[in-house]
């Protein structure tokens, strides 16, 4: 799964079917006979308490086979006294895509995005970073369907978001904000120790390390005691360690694996050439990779990791055969060096 550019499991690319208890359920397709309804302009309000500077940037797009696509800035404002508004048009006719299928509702997507405004000018610096957003997506659509309409949906703007049985739509007034985007700057891991391989030490390097090694120096290095170990990064990795901007899979970000390792010179240290990396860290039999992810500076970046549930700065995950699939909190904890799960 790549951070930036799929969107398909945001709930943002489709509108859920009504979960049926009894029987088959045919899905109706029928649209209004009245053709595209024209509701004006709309308004939409957010509020939040957060506690610092910030601003709300709104933008529209599209979702396509590649991703986030056609996106635009529509307006931005300050949060005065935590709450900013904007006016919603109706993007007209060229900027509708098809929902589904090629005959059936046309629609555009919106979201309303928290950036930090460290001047007061409600406008997008480069030293300034996309933290959040509104809880709730927006949604145009042109002629919706009867189970669309059924579901809460109606002609013109709707905010909504997906549960993990239903779709939930809601009024365009005071949705609310959270800092989903503020990014994790430190990662604490632990976890057990077989002592299969005598006495040793852990340290994290970048995984491309171990196809390609090279002068590095791992991020961190800890003694193991008994058979439990620990390791914290604080901060964001250097950049001899972070991936090109142009690497497709996480643009500018790092992938760290942290690994037991024979001291064999016994200076205290991993010592590259003279000592042997022998385990990686393991969650439930497969290798756990840090992953730190750069913090989003563009409308794109923020709309595509609020797409995939991915926050910047540092979590932890395993490779699939899709991408990488981020582990829940307790995995932090959990972890183990083992030779049931080698390199």
């Amino acid at each position: 799964m790549q951070l930036l550019p799929i969107l398909l499991q945001s709930g943002l690319a489709c509108v859920e079917p009504l979960p049926q208890d009894t029987g088959p359920y045919v899905v109706p397709t029928d649209t209004h006979d009245s053709g595209p309804v024209d509701p004006g302009p709309q308004s939409v309000s957010v509020v939040g308490e957060l506690d610092g500077d910030y601003a709300v940037m709104l933008v529209s797009f599209q979702v396509g086979l590649s991703g986030v696509e056609d996106l635009e800035t529509v307006s931005t404002a300050a949060l005065v006294d935590g709450a900013a508004s904007f006016t919603l048009d109706d993007p007209g006719a060229s900027a509708l895509w098809p929902l589904d299928s090629a005959d059936g509702p046309q629609g555009r997507y919106g979201m309303l995005l928290v950036f930090e405004d460290l001047d007061g000018d409600a406008s997008l610096d480069s030293d300034e970073r996309f933290l959040g957003s509104a809880d709730f997506s927006l949604l145009y659509i042109d002629q919706p369907t009867s189970v669309m309409e059924f579901l809460g949906f109606r002609g013109g703007w709707n905010a909504f978001r997906s549960l993990p049985t239903t779709t939930q739509v809601t009024d365009l007034d005071n949705l609310p904000l959270s800092l989903s985007l503020e990014p994790v700057d430190t990662l604490a891991l632990s976890g057990s120790y077989s002592e299969d391989y005598g006495p040793g030490r852990v340290a994290m390097l970048p995984a491309s390390w171990f196809s390609a090694p090279s002068v590095l120096e791992p991020l961190a290095d800890q003694d193991i005691v008994a058979s439990a170990w620990s390791i914290t990064l604080d901060g964001a990795p250097p950049a001899e360690h972070r991936l090109p901007a142009t690497d497709a899979l996480l643009p500018g970000g790092a992938i760290e694996l942290a690994f037991f390792y024979l001291d064999n010179n016994g200076n205290g240290r991993f010592s590259i050439g003279q000592d042997t990396p022998a385990l990686p860290a393991c969650y439930e039999g497969q290798m756990a990779l840090s992953v730190w992810i750069p913090p989003a500076t563009s409308a794109l970046a923020a709309v595509s990791y609020l797409g995939v549930g991915a926050q910047p700065g540092w979590s932890l995950a395993t490779q699939s055969e899709t991408g990488l699939d981020f582990l829940p909190a307790e995995a932090y904890s959990a972890l183990s060096l083992s030779p049931s799960c080698p390199f």
